[in-house]
């Protein structure tokens, strides 16, 4: 189950990353964003965090823009790799599953010495 920050927590992240003129200003690329036009994201994907019994604090969230939260080289993305690359660790080592074998069987009449099939 995926956790939401409260509308405290959204408050205290939102003030901390104020500029002296009172703008948001994204914590991954320090640019000034508009007054809504930021998004609140875990530092560390929820989907990897193993104890989701512990309320969510300040130190667990950044505010981003779109520019460093979303897109080809954002931090979703990046969260997406991560999350897909545990998701296999876990199949492989918890599970045992294990992928397709990159080795076939040979074709019929396939000779090793020539490497030709031959009928």
């Amino acid at each position: 189950m995926r956790r939401e920050f409260s509308p405290k927590v959204k408050a205290a992240i939102v003030n901390r990353a104020m500029n002296d003129r009172g703008f948001p200003v994204c914590e991954g690329c320090g640019g000034v964003l508009k007054l809504k036009g930021y998004e609140i994201d875990h530092r560390i994907a929820e989907a990897l965090v193993v104890d989701k019994s512990k309320p969510l604090t300040e130190a667990d969230g950044q505010l981003l823009g779109p520019c460093c939260h979303r897109g080809a080289n954002g931090k979703t993305a990046r969260d997406v790799k991560v999350i897909a690359k545990s998701k296999r660790a876990e199949r492989k080592i918890r599970l045992g599953i294990k992928g397709r074998s990159s080795w076939r069987k040979p074709p019929a009449g396939y000779n090793p010495w020539t490497r030709r099939i031959e009928t």
